[in-house]
């Protein structure tokens, strides 16, 4: 009975995966209180194509990032877009292995990595950083979602011994499966 079970599991996330879907973007923009922070971003274009999202952006560092930092992720999933009394929190998305990560970079950082020029290094240097077609696959959010969702995101890069915000994203999104 176990194994019937979980092969009925395996087929329905299978299926599941096969969903395609697209992303619509509301807003993607620097925080209103980030206009003095070491870190702005300009975005350029997003395009979704068979459920991977791909970016183009430009990331702007007004002075050298020598401390660790953390980078958060506060999300809220909404059944509506107009109305944010629908919302529902989302566990808070915490990385603090950045500068770790960067030699070797997990999955999920690796195409913004290797897509971005000047390469990105720590400590992270002053200049003006460009990420052309960096790669998201939206499959991993899919997880969190069964049908269409409103997506309220506010990212942070923070300097983990000061706690000063260098970073600040505020994004709304919707997933609409097709």
């Amino acid at each position: 009975m176990h194994t019937f079970l979980i092969m009925v599991f395996i087929i329905l996330l299978a299926d599941f995966y096969k969903t395609e879907v697209e992303v619509k973007l509301y807003k993607l923009e620097n925080c209103q209180s980030a206009k003095n922070l070491t870190i702005m971003f300009k975005f350029e274009n997003l395009i979704t194509t068979n459920n991977k999202m791909l970016m183009n952006y430009t990331s702007y560092v007004k002075e050298d990032v020598t401390n660790p930092i953390s980078i958060v992720v506060y999300s809220k999933k909404c059944l509506f877009k107009d109305n944010l009394d629908t919302c529902e929190d989302m566990p808070v998305l915490q990385y603090n292995r950045f500068c770790e990560n960067v030699k070797k970079p997990n999955i999920l950082l690796k195409e913004i990595i290797y897509k971005t020029t000047p390469f990105i290094d720590c400590p992270i240097r002053k200049g003006t950083y460009k990420t052309v077609n960096a790669t998201f696959d939206i499959n991993a959010l899919l997880a969190y979602q069964t049908k269409t969702y409103f997506w309220v995101t506010r990212s942070e890069i923070i300097e983990k011994s000061t706690k000063k915000l260098l970073f600040c994203l505020f994004t709304k999104a919707q997933v609409i499966f097709k």
